[in-house]
Parts: C-alpha cells; structure tokens; sequence
C-alpha cells in the first residue's frame, strides 16, 4: 500500500481534498470528528463518515494499529484565539490534542509525517511549546509556518498557523529565527537550487515575500455567473487593478502554482437560484446598525476578509460582504476602488489613516479599527454619521457570500457540495471552521519530500 494518513478533527474534508492533491495515490484510512452536521458533509462527498469517537480516550495500541504514515490534525482552535480567554492547554477542548501528543511517544509506529493547523496565535501558547517539546523528544524534524492564500493568488486573507513534522530532515532545514516561515514551501524549494547556505537561502525568501506582490485573482473569479478565468484575468491586466511581481522566483512559483491542481481556476459557477438569492440580501436594519464596522467589496477586489462561522449572524470580524452594485461610482462619485487591492473607499466620510494610502488591504469604504465604535479619526460616529454611512452602504445594495462561493475561496474542488437540506447557516458555520485547500496541498507537498537525496528535483 502507498502513503496512508489519519485525519483527526476532519471537518469537512479540507485536509483530504489537499492530500488528494499533493499524493493522489495516497490513502485515508479514517477520519474522526464529533460533529454531526460535518461528518454529514464529509460522507456526502468522500463516501465514508467519520468516526464520532472521543479523541480524548484513543489509545497508543488503537493508533498502532493503523500504522498511519501521516496525521493530519486541525485541533480545536477556541482555547488560542485572540477572542477567547486564551487558555490554551487549560482549556477543556485541548485534552484530546494533549492526549494524541502524550500517545506517540508510547507507539510502536508512530506516523512518519505530522501537519497541523491552527488559528495565529498558537504560535505563542503554552500548547505550541508542548507540541514542540513532544516533536523532539520523538525525533521528529519540525518546522513551522504562517501562511494565507493570498501568497497563492487567492483572493482571500485568512491567515494560519502551520506545524509540519518529519522523522527525516524536511526539505530545507529552517532556523529558528526564521520560524514561523512567512514564505511558501514552494517558494523555499525553488531558491534552494540556487542558494545552499540555509541562513542566507530563508533570508533570501523572507526578502522576495516581502519586497514583491504576486499576481492575486479578482474575487469576481469565484463567483457565480464568474467570467472565463482567462477572459477576466485579460480584462483585468488592461484596466491596471493588479500588481504584478517583478521578482523571477515569485514569477516562477506563480506559473508552478496556477499550473498545479491545488490552485486551479475556479470554472464558471451556474446563476444563483432566485430563492437562494433572496436569503443573501443583507437586511438594511443590519446596516444601519453595524454600519462602521462592515466589510464591503467589489467582484474587482483583489481580497475579502477571513470568514468565520459566525458569517452571517455576527457583523464584526466575521467576514466581508459583497457589493452588487459594479461600478459604486455611478450611483455616487465619492465611491472609488484603491488601486492595487480594489478596496471600496467612501470619500465621504474619514478613512482610518492606512486607508489613505493605496497599500491599504482593508476591504472597507468606512474603516474603524476599535471594538468601542469609533471612526478612523477616533472620534466616536455620531447618530447622523452612522445613519448617513448606513445609506452610502445601502447604495451598493451588499449581499452575502453563498456558501459555494466561500468554498471555492477556499479552493474546494467543483464537486464538492453540501447535504440538500443543510441550510446557509449550517453551511457557514462549517466553511468557518475549515482551511485552505491550497495552502495545505503546498504544505503536504514540501513535507512528504522529506528525506528525498534531491528535494530539489521533485515538482513542488
């Protein structure tokens, strides 16, 4: 038999769909998570439902006998977000990642690969050091990683913690003052067969990612009713809304990536069913009520907002809305696009100062970073204020998301879908709690090269 994973708190399947990619010989042998309404998703697209055990109780001797080669792992993220209280390994919902750790060290064949994901801000908990220390002690070769899929053209900020783990030294062996590496693995693997010293090679890497913007695909590529990707790409490079890398190596892992399956096009979606339509609307009480604090942006923005499985229910933090209104200028003049990112700016009202800047990725026209409902300026919006930005927002006529279109943010393959009776909550709620299929397939594909004589020579 070739590779075989385990896939722990799986969701709905984004880990499989990534391995898929990275070893499509590759096999799952069980997925385990409590969620009913995700193993519901996970059977209606790979066959097979999860196992609803308790991670907390698995034994050494009942993972022995899988003899997985890998484990792929997304633990509960609650106990290190940045809302929540922050316990980490206190927390009540750590004990079964605590449990998996405390395990391997008791197995006769512990797994060959580890990737795990998490929320940012793993990296400073005491979970992290726990994680760390076990990698170690077991013999493993760690390396950890930020990533998001804006790096792979992707339309879509949602950044995330990384930890892969290899009993052969991975690919390229990363310093600890360089971790938690910002570039992509794809990225690492192609300066390496140009620069052998480690030190100046994730220097050298940390120089490109930050110096040069790739390509990024507009978010009206995932829509429905999208344009041909190559038709709208065209468009979009005569109209100047992108910025182009001018650095070799981004070029080069840009045409690696867009030619691999892991960041393939999203095809033309079919137009949206009426009844469908008619739930996305975003209510104008919603508007008027959280009107300083919405994310707003365009088909020609180049970014949206992470979004979480409070979508739909919560205004703040929870994800962008989309306007519907193509050209804002034309229902007001004071509506204008940043250049480069394609983020809506209402000249009308005052920007938060990084918006007055065309480097400003936030996708609001009226951005406000305090949690007390301030305005950019730190004023605190006045009653007139926020009905008069209630209004400007209502002139775009915003919508929400549909789950597919989230999905495919996600870079969820075409085929995926949910069961016909869950409801766009649901759904939500289930996209929140899921990962970028893209970010892992590039991640699993840079781990599974570990121990290879030449890393270098294999299509990252």
């Amino acid at each position: 038999m070739g590779l075989t994973a385990l896939e722990f708190y799986s969701g709905i399947g984004g880990m499989h769909y990534a391995l898929q990619l990275a070893a499509p010989a590759a096999a799952v042998l069980d997925a385990f998570d409590i969620n009913h309404s995700a193993n519901r998703c996970y059977e209606h697209n790979f066959g097979k439902a999860p196992k609803q055990v308790d991670i907390e109780h698995m034994t050494a001797a009942q993972l022995d006998a899988y003899a997985a080669d890998l484990w792929l792992l997304a633990p509960p993220c609650q106990p290190f977000t940045r809302q929540g209280a922050q316990l980490g390994a206190q927390d009540n919902r750590s004990r079964s990642f605590l449990n998996l750790l405390d395990r391997i060290p008791a197995m006769r064949s512990p797994p060959r690969f580890l990737l795990l994901e998490n929320v940012v801000g793993f990296e400073a908990s005491d979970m992290q050091q726990l994680l760390m220390q076990c990698l170690a002690g077991a013999g493993y070769h760690a390396a950890e990683f930020m990533m998001t899929p804006l790096q792979y053209g992707i339309p879509y900020s949602r950044p995330r913690y990384f930890c892969l783990a290899s009993k052969q030294p991975l690919p390229v062996a990363l310093p600890a003052s360089a971790q938690p590496c910002q570039c992509t693995p794809s990225l690492l693997l192609q300066l390496k067969q140009q620069q052998a010293d480690t030190q100046t090679l994730t220097a050298a890497a940390q120089q490109v990612m930050a110096s040069h913007v790739m390509y990024v695909q507009s978010i009206g590529e995932y829509l429905w009713g999208a344009q041909p990707a190559q038709q709208q790409q065209q468009q979009q490079q005569q109209q100047g809304q992108h910025l182009h890398s001018h650095s070799p190596q981004l070029q080069q892992q840009q045409q690696s990536v867009a030619a691999s399956d892991c960041s393939r096009r999203p095809q033309p979606a079919a137009a949206i069913a009426p009844d469908l339509l008619a739930e996305m609307w975003v209510p104008d009480a919603v508007l008027a009520r959280h009107a300083e604090v919405v994310d707003v942006v365009s088909s020609a923005s180049c970014s949206c907002n992470c979004f979480t499985k409070a979508y739909g229910k919560l205004a703040r933090g929870a994800g962008s809305l989309l306007a519907t209104v193509e050209d804002p200028g034309s229902v007001d003049p004071r509506w204008r696009l940043l250049g480069g990112t394609g983020s809506l700016v209402y000249e009308g009202y005052p920007k938060c100062p990084e918006a007055a800047s065309s480097s400003c990725c936030r996708p609001t026209a009226f951005s406000t970073t305090s949690s007390s409902g301030s305005s950019g300026t730190g004023a605190p919006l006045r009653a007139f204020d926020r009905e008069s930005l209630a209004a400007a927002w209502q002139q775009l006529r915003p919508r929400y998301f549909t789950p597919a279109e989230i999905a495919r943010l996600h870079s969820f393959p075409q085929q995926f879908g949910f069961p016909g009776d869950m409801t766009p909550r649901q759904c939500y709620k289930l996209l929140g709690n899921s990962l970028s299929v893209a970010v892992v397939a590039d991640l699993l594909r840079f781990v599974l090269l570990s121990g290879s004589p030449d890393a270098s020579a294999v299509d990252a």
